[in-house]
């Protein structure tokens, strides 16, 4: 049960925080590139209307467009969405520092092989997967591959065919390994299409680990011969950082509390998702730099994972996180013909944004932003969403995918649900 919101909100600065360094050190730079630098920003005006909104829309598209087409995590195109944020608070007046995040990175550098199966159809390689390529002899097995006794004595060039179940893809990788294997097939004879494997954690992961449907599977043990195998990753630990931006504290120690994601998928700039959030945000911290116990959080990695935001809920100290009274979420607010809708959450933060918004629709909260490490906390949490559409995850997310006027309607309506809660 979340705890009850309370009355006075401040800040509270968590002093020695792992990794955080205040961006005020760093010296001034260009973020957006070669198309040189941003223009002045004229004073805000009252209330946030959508060419406010645009401005951002286009810097962030510009970063997209000149660093590789995207923003997403890891990227130069963050590193430079990051630095554009940094410097548009400091102008706003915020006191402005970033959090350094780790997370683990896995990419396949060629297309996976197992014989004539299509890849994505038939099979895929598990994230953290190691990398081998060979021509090996099938091995399948009645088990589910979680004891390396059950597997017997296997060579580097035995490909073990194990069922899905009882233990994790990861535990039945490492049985392979001590058994000698010199790679792994978890099949999935429930699926029409290969699970999306993971295997946790890339540490202690060397040979080959993919997933198959049933189907696949059959004609694999089935067919003549050896079979030919090639997987080829990188599995390792990026950084990137995390941007959290504050206004005066107050002397309770409270504090209201808003984010979005700033990183964007590889496939496209990422102008609705999450670009439209974080524009929403940078125009309401030009306009409540006066409110004091605010605080604006912009993640990274959510993409990946949530990494971003799980990170800085986990190593806050209980007192500064008991401190938040709320946190509200921005992810995807200028969809185009998009519908509005209130996260079904906390009844105290959920009336004060359908009060904002004037919106009925509602929507189950899930775990698939940045909003879920603080409900997971016990941190009472909402936020605003208005829906998928053609371009999402797609190279066309751009700013002509994306309804400014809709996202400075939200903003709107975000700022005055955050002042009203950081009363």
């Amino acid at each position: 049960m979340k705890r009850p919101l309370r009355a006075a909100l401040a800040i509270v600065v968590a002093a020695g925080v792992a990794a955080t360094v205040w961006l005020a050190t760093r010296p001034p730079e260009n973020p957006i590139g070669p198309a040189g630098p941003p223009r002045e920003e004229p004073a805000p005006e009252r209330a946030i209307r959508a060419a406010a909104i645009t401005r951002h829309l286009r810097s962030l598209e510009t970063i997209a467009r000149n660093h590789g087409g995207n923003r997403a995590a890891g990227t130069e195109g963050e590193q430079r969405t990051t630095l554009y944020i940094a410097q548009t608070l400091r102008k706003a007046g915020w006191k402005v520092r970033e959090q350094t995040v780790r997370w683990p990175y896995f990419e396949n550098r060629r297309r996976p092989i197992l014989g004539d199966l299509t890849y994505r159809e038939d099979f895929v390689a598990a994230e953290y997967s190691g990398s081998d390529g060979f021509e090996g002899r099938v091995r399948p097995f009645d088990s589910q591959g979680c004891d390396a006794d059950a597997l017997g004595d296997l060579g580097p060039r035995d490909i073990a065919v194990v069922a899905r179940g009882t233990c994790t893809f990861r535990a039945k990788a490492l049985a392979a390994q001590r058994a000698g294997a010199g790679a792994l097939v978890v099949v999935d004879r429930k699926e029409r299409e290969p699970v999306q494997a993971t295997l946790g954690d890339p540490a202690g992961i060397t040979i080959p680990v993919l997933a198959a449907t049933g189907e696949a599977a059959t004609r694999l043990t089935d067919g003549p011969g050896d079979v030919r195998i090639l997987v080829d990753t990188v599995s390792e630990t990026r950084e990137t950082r995390n941007v959290i931006a504050e206004t005066e504290p107050r002397a309770d120690g409270e504090v209201a509390m808003a984010g979005a994601h700033l990183d964007s998928v590889e496939a496209g700039p990422g102008i609705n998702d999450n670009g439209s959030g974080v524009a929403a945000l940078l125009e309401i911290a030009r306009r409540t730099r006066d409110v004091q116990g605010l605080r604006l959080g912009f993640w990274t990695a959510e993409e990946l994972g949530l990494f971003g935001s799980r990170h800085y809920v986990r190593t806050l100290p209980k007192d500064v996180r008991e401190k938040i009274r709320a946190y509200l979420n921005l992810d995807m607010v200028g969809t185009p013909k998009g519908k509005v809708v209130v996260y079904d959450t906390d009844d105290d933060v959920e009336e004060t944004l359908r009060d904002a918004t004037a919106e009925r629709g509602e929507e189950d909260l899930g775990g698939d932003s940045d909003h879920a490490p603080f409900d997971t906390a016990g941190i009472p949490v909402g936020g605003i969403f208005t829906g998928l559409d053609r371009c999402y995850h797609r190279a066309c997310d751009t700013i002509q995918n994306t309804d400014a006027t809709l996202a400075a309607a939200q903003a709107r309506a975000a700022q005055e649900a955050l002042t009203e809660l950081a009363r």
